[in-house]
Protein backbone atom coordinates (compact mmCIF):
# COMPACT_ATOMS: atom_id res chain seq x y z
CA UNK A 1 0.00 0.00 0.00
CA UNK A 2 1.32 3.84 -1.01
CA UNK A 3 1.85 5.66 2.18
CA UNK A 4 3.07 8.76 0.86
CA UNK A 5 1.86 11.23 -1.91
CA UNK A 6 5.20 11.73 -3.07
CA UNK A 7 5.25 8.11 -3.62
CA UNK A 8 2.35 7.70 -5.28
CA UNK A 9 3.14 11.33 -7.43
CA UNK A 10 6.38 9.86 -8.39
CA UNK A 11 5.48 6.21 -9.57
CA UNK A 12 2.17 7.61 -11.28
CA UNK A 13 4.20 10.23 -13.37
CA UNK A 14 7.08 7.98 -14.20
CA UNK A 15 4.43 5.33 -15.36
CA UNK A 16 3.06 8.02 -17.19
CA UNK A 17 6.01 9.15 -19.29
CA UNK A 18 7.56 5.75 -19.65
CA UNK A 19 4.44 3.93 -20.98
CA UNK A 20 3.11 6.94 -23.49
CA UNK A 21 6.67 6.24 -25.22
CA UNK A 22 6.11 2.18 -25.58
CA UNK A 23 2.30 1.76 -25.95
CA UNK A 24 -0.11 2.97 -28.83
CA UNK A 25 -2.57 3.31 -26.65
CA UNK A 26 -3.09 6.78 -25.04
CA UNK A 27 -6.08 5.79 -22.43
CA UNK A 28 -3.36 3.28 -20.59
CA UNK A 29 -0.54 6.00 -20.17
CA UNK A 30 -3.66 8.74 -19.57
CA UNK A 31 -5.06 6.51 -16.60
CA UNK A 32 -1.19 7.12 -14.79
CA UNK A 33 -1.72 10.68 -14.81
CA UNK A 34 -5.32 11.02 -13.80
CA UNK A 35 -6.08 8.19 -11.66
CA UNK A 36 -2.13 8.52 -9.66
CA UNK A 37 -0.46 12.35 -10.32
CA UNK A 38 -4.10 14.28 -10.03
CA UNK A 39 -4.91 12.58 -6.76
CA UNK A 40 -1.75 12.51 -5.82
CA UNK A 41 -1.18 15.84 -5.69
CA UNK A 42 -4.91 16.33 -3.98
CA UNK A 43 -3.88 14.05 -1.83
CA UNK A 44 -0.08 15.93 -0.81
CA UNK A 45 -1.78 19.38 -0.30
CA UNK A 46 -5.09 18.29 1.96
CA UNK A 47 -2.04 16.84 4.49
CA UNK A 48 -0.06 20.22 4.08
CA UNK A 49 2.90 19.05 2.13
CA UNK A 50 4.16 21.50 -0.44
CA UNK A 51 6.99 20.38 -2.85
CA UNK A 52 10.48 22.26 -2.48
CA UNK A 53 10.63 25.62 -4.32
CA UNK A 54 6.69 25.79 -4.90
CA UNK A 55 7.03 29.29 -3.74
CA UNK A 56 9.93 30.26 -5.78
CA UNK A 57 9.42 33.62 -8.20
CA UNK A 58 10.18 31.41 -11.28
CA UNK A 59 7.13 28.95 -10.31
CA UNK A 60 4.98 31.48 -9.60
CA UNK A 61 5.64 33.28 -12.91
CA UNK A 62 4.77 29.82 -14.69
CA UNK A 63 1.86 29.53 -12.94
CA UNK A 64 0.61 32.97 -13.81
CA UNK A 65 1.53 32.43 -17.57
CA UNK A 66 -0.45 28.76 -17.55
CA UNK A 67 -3.85 30.61 -15.70
CA UNK A 68 -3.14 33.48 -18.19
CA UNK A 69 -3.26 31.47 -20.92
CA UNK A 70 -6.47 28.92 -19.30
CA UNK A 71 -8.42 32.31 -19.45
CA UNK A 72 -7.44 35.08 -22.27
CA UNK A 73 -9.35 32.72 -25.09
CA UNK A 74 -12.15 33.95 -23.14
CA UNK A 75 -11.30 37.44 -23.78
CA UNK A 76 -9.57 37.75 -26.86
CA UNK A 77 -10.36 35.13 -29.00
CA UNK A 78 -13.52 34.52 -31.52
CA UNK A 79 -13.16 30.40 -30.66
CA UNK A 80 -16.49 28.57 -29.75
CA UNK A 81 -17.01 28.47 -25.95
CA UNK A 82 -16.45 24.91 -25.80
CA UNK A 83 -12.30 25.48 -27.41
CA UNK A 84 -12.08 28.01 -24.91
CA UNK A 85 -13.01 26.03 -21.66
CA UNK A 86 -10.83 22.88 -23.31
CA UNK A 87 -7.59 25.52 -22.71
CA UNK A 88 -9.00 26.09 -18.94
CA UNK A 89 -9.64 22.47 -18.80
CA UNK A 90 -6.12 21.76 -19.73
CA UNK A 91 -4.51 24.53 -18.29
CA UNK A 92 -5.51 23.02 -14.79
CA UNK A 93 -4.23 19.97 -15.77
CA UNK A 94 -0.88 21.30 -16.44
CA UNK A 95 -1.08 23.15 -13.32
CA UNK A 96 -1.23 19.47 -11.61
CA UNK A 97 1.50 18.53 -13.96
CA UNK A 98 3.94 21.17 -12.67
CA UNK A 99 3.35 20.81 -9.06
CA UNK A 100 3.48 16.58 -9.48
CA UNK A 101 7.21 17.39 -11.26
CA UNK A 102 8.05 19.07 -8.51
CA UNK A 103 6.94 17.01 -6.38
CA UNK A 104 8.45 14.11 -7.60
CA UNK A 105 11.56 15.84 -8.83
CA UNK A 106 12.31 15.62 -4.64
CA UNK A 107 12.70 11.96 -4.67
CA UNK A 108 14.87 11.81 -8.34
CA UNK A 109 16.87 13.64 -6.58
CA UNK A 110 17.00 12.26 -3.47
CA UNK A 111 18.00 8.99 -5.50
CA UNK A 112 19.72 10.43 -8.53
CA UNK A 113 21.37 6.98 -9.69
CA UNK A 114 18.78 5.04 -9.51
CA UNK A 115 16.18 7.51 -11.23
CA UNK A 116 18.64 8.59 -13.64
CA UNK A 117 18.67 4.51 -14.45
CA UNK A 118 15.20 4.48 -14.85
CA UNK A 119 15.08 7.54 -17.57
CA UNK A 120 18.30 6.61 -19.09
CA UNK A 121 16.91 2.69 -19.00
CA UNK A 122 13.49 4.11 -20.35
CA UNK A 123 15.30 6.00 -23.72
CA UNK A 124 17.20 2.51 -24.65
CA UNK A 125 14.19 0.36 -24.81
CA UNK A 126 11.82 2.93 -26.33
CA UNK A 127 14.92 4.54 -28.86
CA UNK A 128 15.10 0.81 -29.74
CA UNK A 129 12.09 -0.21 -30.27
CA UNK A 130 11.70 2.32 -32.95
CA UNK A 131 14.99 2.10 -34.22
CA UNK A 132 15.49 -2.06 -34.70
CA UNK A 133 12.57 -2.02 -36.78
CA UNK A 134 13.26 0.43 -39.18
CA UNK A 135 16.57 -0.30 -39.87
CA UNK A 136 16.18 -4.04 -40.46
CA UNK A 137 13.00 -2.88 -42.97
CA UNK A 138 15.91 -1.12 -44.32
CA UNK A 139 12.89 1.36 -45.90
CA UNK A 140 15.24 4.96 -45.38
CA UNK A 141 13.76 6.80 -48.26
CA UNK A 142 10.66 6.90 -45.01
CA UNK A 143 11.08 8.99 -41.77
CA UNK A 144 11.29 6.88 -38.66
CA UNK A 145 8.30 7.12 -36.29
CA UNK A 146 7.23 5.17 -33.34
CA UNK A 147 4.33 5.06 -31.26
CA UNK A 148 2.77 6.84 -28.61
CA UNK A 149 4.88 10.28 -27.71
CA UNK A 150 6.98 8.91 -29.93
CA UNK A 151 4.72 9.03 -33.22
CA UNK A 152 6.13 12.26 -35.11
CA UNK A 153 9.10 11.84 -36.32
CA UNK A 154 10.16 15.22 -35.06
CA UNK A 155 8.90 14.92 -31.64
CA UNK A 156 9.68 11.36 -31.60
CA UNK A 157 13.70 12.59 -31.52
CA UNK A 158 13.25 15.48 -29.09
CA UNK A 159 11.46 14.03 -26.40
CA UNK A 160 14.06 11.49 -26.16
CA UNK A 161 16.43 13.14 -25.89
CA UNK A 162 14.43 15.76 -23.24
CA UNK A 163 14.33 12.69 -21.10
CA UNK A 164 18.10 11.30 -21.63
CA UNK A 165 19.13 14.89 -21.02
CA UNK A 166 17.13 14.72 -17.32
CA UNK A 167 18.68 10.75 -16.93
CA UNK A 168 22.33 12.39 -17.62
CA UNK A 169 21.94 14.87 -15.39
CA UNK A 170 20.71 13.02 -12.68
CA UNK A 171 23.42 10.52 -13.16
CA UNK A 172 25.54 13.57 -12.77
CA UNK A 173 24.97 13.96 -9.01
CA UNK A 174 24.93 10.28 -8.20
CA UNK A 175 27.81 10.05 -5.46
CA UNK A 176 28.88 6.84 -7.26
CA UNK A 177 28.50 5.26 -10.85
CA UNK A 178 28.70 1.52 -11.55
CA UNK A 179 30.04 0.30 -15.11
CA UNK A 180 26.56 -0.69 -15.67
CA UNK A 181 24.97 3.27 -15.59
CA UNK A 182 28.20 4.71 -17.55
CA UNK A 183 27.30 1.79 -19.97
CA UNK A 184 23.89 2.76 -20.20
CA UNK A 185 24.61 6.36 -20.38
CA UNK A 186 26.54 5.99 -23.50
CA UNK A 187 24.11 3.39 -25.20
CA UNK A 188 21.30 5.77 -24.88
CA UNK A 189 23.10 8.83 -25.87
CA UNK A 190 24.04 6.96 -29.31
CA UNK A 191 20.18 5.86 -29.45
CA UNK A 192 18.75 9.13 -29.29
CA UNK A 193 21.43 10.29 -31.77
CA UNK A 194 20.16 7.06 -33.74
CA UNK A 195 17.11 8.09 -34.06
CA UNK A 196 17.11 11.60 -34.44
CA UNK A 197 19.47 10.64 -37.91
CA UNK A 198 17.00 8.70 -38.60
CA UNK A 199 14.16 10.89 -38.25
CA UNK A 200 15.70 13.03 -40.87
CA UNK A 201 14.85 16.12 -38.78
CA UNK A 202 17.77 18.61 -38.95
CA UNK A 203 16.48 20.43 -35.77
CA UNK A 204 17.05 17.55 -33.42
CA UNK A 205 20.09 15.75 -35.46
CA UNK A 206 21.98 19.24 -34.44
CA UNK A 207 20.26 19.01 -30.91
CA UNK A 208 21.51 16.02 -30.23
CA UNK A 209 24.71 16.44 -31.05
CA UNK A 210 25.12 19.89 -28.87
CA UNK A 211 23.10 18.31 -25.66
CA UNK A 212 25.54 15.11 -26.08
CA UNK A 213 28.30 17.69 -25.73
CA UNK A 214 27.09 19.96 -23.75
CA UNK A 215 25.92 16.89 -21.62
CA UNK A 216 29.31 15.20 -21.08
CA UNK A 217 31.30 18.26 -20.29
CA UNK A 218 28.94 19.17 -17.56
CA UNK A 219 29.35 15.52 -16.23
CA UNK A 220 32.44 15.56 -16.67
CA UNK A 221 33.00 18.63 -14.73
CA UNK A 222 31.06 17.74 -12.23
CA UNK A 223 32.79 13.92 -11.54
CA UNK A 224 36.11 15.40 -12.23
CA UNK A 225 37.90 12.52 -13.73
CA UNK A 226 39.34 12.85 -16.88
CA UNK A 227 39.54 9.28 -18.15
CA UNK A 228 35.33 9.64 -17.70
CA UNK A 229 35.85 12.38 -20.49
CA UNK A 230 38.39 10.17 -22.65
CA UNK A 231 36.02 7.31 -22.75
CA UNK A 232 33.09 9.46 -23.60
CA UNK A 233 34.53 11.01 -26.18
CA UNK A 234 35.94 8.47 -27.86
CA UNK A 235 33.14 5.98 -27.54
CA UNK A 236 30.17 8.64 -28.72
CA UNK A 237 32.65 9.87 -31.62
CA UNK A 238 32.40 5.98 -32.50
CA UNK A 239 28.82 6.04 -32.20
CA UNK A 240 28.36 8.98 -34.44
CA UNK A 241 30.73 7.43 -36.91
CA UNK A 242 28.45 3.85 -37.01
CA UNK A 243 25.69 5.87 -37.13
CA UNK A 244 26.62 7.86 -40.41
CA UNK A 245 28.49 5.04 -41.78
CA UNK A 246 25.11 3.21 -41.95
CA UNK A 247 24.20 6.08 -44.47
CA UNK A 248 27.12 5.19 -47.01
CA UNK A 249 26.13 1.71 -48.55
CA UNK A 250 24.76 2.17 -52.19
CA UNK A 251 23.17 5.22 -53.23
CA UNK A 252 21.95 6.13 -49.53
CA UNK A 253 24.11 9.14 -48.94
CA UNK A 254 23.38 10.67 -51.75
CA UNK A 255 19.77 11.12 -51.35
CA UNK A 256 20.09 11.82 -47.38
CA UNK A 257 22.31 14.65 -48.41
CA UNK A 258 19.95 15.55 -51.18
CA UNK A 259 16.97 15.42 -48.53
CA UNK A 260 18.67 17.46 -46.08
CA UNK A 261 19.35 20.42 -48.33
CA UNK A 262 16.15 20.31 -51.09
CA UNK A 263 13.81 21.13 -47.70
CA UNK A 264 15.32 24.55 -47.39
CA UNK A 265 14.07 26.21 -44.06
CA UNK A 266 10.63 24.20 -44.12
CA UNK A 267 9.21 27.62 -44.21
CA UNK A 268 10.28 28.59 -40.96
CA UNK A 269 11.38 32.25 -41.93
CA UNK A 270 8.02 32.88 -43.48
CA UNK A 271 6.15 31.57 -40.71
CA UNK A 272 8.07 33.46 -38.22
CA UNK A 273 7.96 36.87 -40.26
CA UNK A 274 4.12 36.24 -40.96
CA UNK A 275 3.25 36.14 -37.38
CA UNK A 276 5.65 39.12 -36.38
CA UNK A 277 3.95 41.43 -39.68
CA UNK A 278 0.39 40.75 -38.46
CA UNK A 279 0.61 41.72 -34.86
CA UNK A 280 -0.03 44.90 -34.71
CA UNK A 281 -3.59 43.42 -33.47
CA UNK A 282 -2.70 41.12 -31.02
CA UNK A 283 0.91 42.01 -30.01
CA UNK A 284 -0.27 42.94 -26.15
CA UNK A 285 -2.60 40.23 -25.32
CA UNK A 286 -1.96 37.56 -28.57
CA UNK A 287 -5.22 36.27 -30.15
CA UNK A 288 -5.72 33.17 -27.79
CA UNK A 289 -4.59 30.21 -27.15
CA UNK A 290 -8.06 28.69 -28.16
CA UNK A 291 -7.21 30.58 -31.54
CA UNK A 292 -6.44 28.25 -34.64
CA UNK A 293 -3.33 29.41 -36.27
CA UNK A 294 -4.74 29.61 -39.70
CA UNK A 295 -7.59 31.73 -38.33
CA UNK A 296 -5.16 34.31 -37.20
CA UNK A 297 -3.88 36.78 -39.83
CA UNK A 298 -0.68 35.31 -40.18
CA UNK A 299 -1.77 31.84 -40.92
CA UNK A 300 -4.07 33.12 -43.44
CA UNK A 301 -1.68 35.00 -45.23
CA UNK A 302 0.42 31.91 -45.06
CA UNK A 303 -2.43 30.20 -46.41
CA UNK A 304 -2.99 32.69 -49.59
CA UNK A 305 0.57 33.12 -50.73
CA UNK A 306 2.30 29.50 -50.32
CA UNK A 307 -1.26 27.30 -50.56
CA UNK A 308 -0.26 25.95 -47.27
CA UNK A 309 -1.76 25.28 -43.57
CA UNK A 310 -0.05 25.36 -40.52
CA UNK A 311 -1.33 24.34 -37.39
CA UNK A 312 1.43 26.36 -35.45
CA UNK A 313 4.34 28.59 -35.46
CA UNK A 314 7.22 26.06 -35.16
CA UNK A 315 8.55 28.33 -32.19
CA UNK A 316 7.81 28.42 -28.93
CA UNK A 317 8.57 32.02 -28.28
CA UNK A 318 6.60 33.42 -31.69
CA UNK A 319 3.89 30.69 -30.46
CA UNK A 320 4.01 32.41 -27.43
CA UNK A 321 3.86 36.30 -28.91
CA UNK A 322 0.91 35.05 -31.09
CA UNK A 323 -1.42 33.33 -28.26
CA UNK A 324 -0.38 35.40 -25.74
CA UNK A 325 0.98 38.44 -26.82
CA UNK A 326 4.25 40.13 -24.77
CA UNK A 327 2.39 39.57 -21.68
CA UNK A 328 2.58 35.30 -22.37
CA UNK A 329 6.54 36.17 -23.89
CA UNK A 330 7.83 37.89 -21.24
CA UNK A 331 6.47 35.62 -18.43
CA UNK A 332 8.28 32.85 -20.07
CA UNK A 333 11.32 34.48 -20.51
CA UNK A 334 11.33 36.22 -16.48
CA UNK A 335 10.90 32.94 -15.32
CA UNK A 336 13.46 30.85 -17.62
CA UNK A 337 15.98 34.52 -16.27
CA UNK A 338 15.21 33.94 -12.58
CA UNK A 339 16.29 30.16 -13.34
CA UNK A 340 19.36 30.57 -15.38
CA UNK A 341 20.30 33.28 -12.29
CA UNK A 342 19.41 31.14 -9.75
CA UNK A 343 21.71 28.15 -11.16
CA UNK A 344 24.44 30.34 -11.32
CA UNK A 345 24.09 32.11 -8.41
CA UNK A 346 24.20 28.81 -6.44
CA UNK A 347 27.43 28.11 -4.19
CA UNK A 348 27.70 24.82 -6.30
CA UNK A 349 30.59 23.55 -8.44
CA UNK A 350 30.61 24.80 -11.57
CA UNK A 351 29.83 21.49 -13.42
CA UNK A 352 26.68 21.43 -11.28
CA UNK A 353 25.66 24.66 -12.70
CA UNK A 354 26.68 23.57 -16.10
CA UNK A 355 24.04 20.78 -15.61
CA UNK A 356 21.32 23.36 -14.81
CA UNK A 357 22.16 25.22 -17.84
CA UNK A 358 22.05 22.45 -20.02
CA UNK A 359 18.59 21.68 -19.07
CA UNK A 360 17.70 24.71 -20.24
CA UNK A 361 19.90 24.41 -23.64
CA UNK A 362 18.08 21.63 -24.43
CA UNK A 363 14.36 23.20 -23.79
CA UNK A 364 15.10 25.75 -26.10
CA UNK A 365 16.56 24.06 -28.98
CA UNK A 366 13.44 20.96 -28.96
CA UNK A 367 11.05 23.82 -29.03
CA UNK A 368 13.15 26.43 -31.29
CA UNK A 369 12.12 25.03 -35.08
CA UNK A 370 9.51 23.14 -33.50
CA UNK A 371 6.86 24.12 -31.03
CA UNK A 372 5.25 22.59 -28.14
CA UNK A 373 1.41 23.65 -27.83
CA UNK A 374 2.04 25.54 -24.49
CA UNK A 375 -1.54 24.39 -23.40
CA UNK A 376 -2.78 20.39 -24.98
CA UNK A 377 -4.36 17.41 -22.83
CA UNK A 378 -1.39 14.83 -21.94
CA UNK A 379 0.59 15.04 -25.41
CA UNK A 380 4.30 15.00 -26.13
CA UNK A 381 3.72 18.52 -25.72
CA UNK A 382 3.95 17.96 -21.83
CA UNK A 383 7.31 16.34 -22.46
CA UNK A 384 8.72 19.09 -24.40
CA UNK A 385 8.13 21.84 -22.58
CA UNK A 386 6.75 21.29 -18.97
CA UNK A 387 8.58 18.55 -18.22
CA UNK A 388 12.20 20.11 -18.59
CA UNK A 389 10.60 23.77 -16.96
CA UNK A 390 9.57 21.72 -14.26
CA UNK A 391 12.50 19.42 -13.76
CA UNK A 392 14.77 22.55 -14.15
CA UNK A 393 13.11 24.44 -11.54
CA UNK A 394 13.06 21.77 -8.88
CA UNK A 395 17.00 21.65 -9.34
CA UNK A 396 17.65 25.25 -9.98
CA UNK A 397 15.94 25.66 -6.35
CA UNK A 398 18.10 22.73 -4.81
CA UNK A 399 21.38 23.97 -6.67
CA UNK A 400 20.31 27.74 -4.98
CA UNK A 401 19.81 25.61 -1.67
CA UNK A 402 23.48 24.16 -2.26
CA UNK A 403 22.40 20.65 -1.47
CA UNK A 404 21.54 18.91 -4.41
CA UNK A 405 23.33 15.73 -3.27
CA UNK A 406 26.85 14.56 -2.28
CA UNK A 407 30.21 15.56 -4.01
CA UNK A 408 32.68 12.85 -4.14
CA UNK A 409 32.37 10.67 -6.99
CA UNK A 410 34.24 8.17 -8.35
Amino acid sequence: MIRSPKVLICASLLLFLFLALLVPWKDVYRFFFFAGVMPGVIWAFSRGDRPAGLYEPAVKILMILILYLSLNSFLVSDASFKDSFDRLRWGIEILFLLTGILFASELWMKRPRFYGFLFLGAVLVSGISVLLPYLLAGRFDTRLEGFGFLGHPIQAASILLVLWAIGVALMSFAPTLRFIDRAILLLSGLVVVGVAVYSQSRGPMIASVITVLSMTVSWFAVTNKPWNLILLVLLTAFGFLGVFWALLPGQYTGWFLEMMTNRGLSYRPEIWSSVLQHASSHWLFGVGAATDFVDTGAGAALKSELGLVFVHTHNIFIELFLVGGVVALGLLLGAMYLMLMRVSQSTCSVGSKLVGASILLVLVMVNFTDTARPLSSPSPDWVLLWLPLGFLLSLAFRLRAAHPVAVERQ
